[in-house]
């Protein structure tokens, strides 16, 4: 799952859309302690927040049942973890007798995969690089921005990020880095870098997440100008350069806690991690080392909810997005998880100033170059391709 924000504000950092990883299997995200998410309230974001104005066009009028009469029993695809009560606690105020419904996911594809086969809800929580790719699906519509009142707590610049056809598609909430953690116990490292994770030093102690986002690690390494739009050379390469170094790999994680398991137990020293799984191997009492520095500049994300077209909780819909929205919702995603909030009303000193200083979260050099803002891939058939034969081969 991951962003960049930038002492720049957001948008000219960016180029263009975010991006990130949902998955579909039961993934805890509730050891990342205070990261993030507090992001919100840095200078950085404070600096973006001034003129702030609402980004996209509300959704068309339409002819829906009031709130009242709307079935409730919100049914919302989401990471496991994000589950919890006290990030809705607003909504479940407002609708105490209407607890929402999980559908757990693996990945962004595979949520893709389902929706394009049928598969519906009322919310999705996908990275917002994946934005476009939901709305090409035609099973999205916009949210009315006049029913949302904590969007203007947003950062602006990540809201706009949202907007497609001049429609408020995505409201982003949640961010995180995407980058190596390993063990300097075990792990000779002179400079924080993603070639970590392709190290011939350590065979059979290496973890990759299962996603095609090794590709784009890989292709930091190899030098490739434009990670998210590789040619069909480029994408060849790195795909021959993950498949050479498969065999230093001991297995592809696809849930966070088997990954800190096995990096609690020693089983693997070098691992592509979240900002969770820092969190956790500090409490597991390993030497860890997160790479929010690397040399080749980190990888982040942002996601956010969308809404279903055909939901039938339409103003219930809203209101758990408005909750995740709060200020309490940030506050407590940040203590607890460790991910990053884009609400610019967050203030840094209430949070752990280890964790502060751990994720970064009052760098205003940031986001800026030579990190990565995670964002739409427009060749991302061609991207899932050569990951399925690198896990082939």
């Amino acid at each position: 799952m991951y962003t960049e924000r930038a002492g720049i504000c957001w948008r000219e950092a960016m180029r263009s859309e975010l991006d990130a990883v949902l998955r579909d299997v039961r993934i805890d995200r509730r050891r990342f302690l205070a990261a993030a998410g507090v992001f919100g309230a840095t200078a950085l974001l404070g600096s973006c927040r001034a003129g702030q104005s609402r980004q996209g066009a509300a959704s068309p009028p339409a002819s829906r049942p009031p709130v009242e009469e709307e079935p409730g029993e919100l049914r919302i695809i989401e990471w496991a973890g994000y589950d919890v009560k006290p990030l809705y606690r607003a909504y479940l105020r407002r609708f105490p007798d209407d607890e929402p419904r999980f559908t757990y996911i693996t990945n962004t594809e595979s949520v893709i995969g389902k929706v394009r086969a049928g598969f519906r809800a009322d919310l999705v929580h996908p990275e917002t690089s994946y934005a476009r790719d939901f709305v090409a699906l035609g099973t999205m519509q916009p949210f009315d921005t006049d029913l949302l009142p904590h969007l203007g707590d947003l950062n602006p610049d990540l809201v706009s990020v949202g907007v497609l056809d001049g429609q408020q598609y995505h409201i982003p909430t949640d961010w995180g880095f995407s980058t190596v953690l390993y063990n300097a116990d075990h792990v000779d490292a002179d400079e924080q870098t993603y070639a970590l994770l392709f190290d011939e030093r350590y065979p059979g102690k290496i973890t990759w997440f299962d996603t095609p986002w090794v590709l784009i690690m890989a292709g930091l390494v190899l030098g490739v100008e434009d990670i998210y739009d590789m040619t069909d050379d480029e994408l060849d390469e790195v795909k021959r350069f993950c498949i050479d170094r498969k065999h230093l790999v001991r297995n592809l994680w696809t849930n966070p806690t088997d990954l800190d398991q096995d990096f609690a137990q020693g089983n693997v020293w070098i691992a592509y991690a979240w900002n969770a799984s820092y969190l956790a191997a500090l409490n597991n009492g390993v030497n860890a080392v997160y790479c929010t520095r690397p040399k080749e500049g980190v990888i982040t994300w942002t996601e956010g909810f969308m809404l279903f077209a055909d939901t039938e909780n339409y103003y219930h819909a809203h209101a758990y997005v408005d909750a995740w929205a709060r200020p309490e919702t940030a506050y407590w995603l940040i203590e607890n998880y460790g991910y990053g909030h884009t609400n610019t009303s967050i203030d840094l000193s209430r949070l752990s100033p280890e964790v502060v200083e751990a994720f970064r979260l009052d760098d205003p050099e940031a986001f800026k170059p030579p990190a990565h803002i995670d964002r739409w891939i427009p060749r991302r058939t061609a991207y899932n391709a050569a990951w399925d034969e690198v896990k082939a081969a």
